[in-house]
């Protein structure tokens, strides 16, 4: 992973960070997924963008939850694994205990913190048990 990888990584993880912090989003009751409009808006200020629509022959459908966007779903993972973000009793997204540490921590080091966190704290069993295709998900 490039200089630049990194750097658009942190800085796509450091837009969902914030953008939960500001919206304070709920959670859909059942799955307890980020709402699709809430991965939508957050994903018009990240760098990488992944479509919002997928093609399946001449058909064209869009994508209604969390789950269909890989990135966006890996990026939530982390947050809730490494503890940037928490879930309330009511479902609701909020900062979590490392939520401010990620943020003091200096910029250049913070590709290599997250990278830390993945390797100590990643939720494997969430990633794998609900989005299959572990393996090619990862090495995208």
């Amino acid at each position: 992973m490039s200089d630049s990888d990194q750097s658009v990584l942190v800085y796509d993880f450091e837009v969902l960070l914030r953008y939960v912090a500001k919206e304070k989003v709920m959670l859909t009751p059942k799955q307890r997924f980020i709402p699709a409009r809430h991965v939508r808006n957050m994903m018009a200020d990240f760098r990488v963008k992944e479509p919002h629509e997928e093609k399946v022959g001449d058909r064209i459908y869009k994508k209604r939850e969390e789950m269909e966007y890989p990135r966006f779903y890996f990026l939530d993972l982390l947050a809730l694994s490494g503890e940037f973000l928490a879930i309330t009793r009511s479902g609701r997204l909020n900062r979590g205990p490392n939520w401010q540490k990620f943020f003091e921590a200096p910029a250049e080091g913070r590709s290599f913190y997250l990278f830390c966190i993945f390797r100590a704290q990643f939720n494997v069993e969430a990633w794998f048990l609900r989005g299959g295709g572990f393996g090619e998900r990862l090495e995208k």
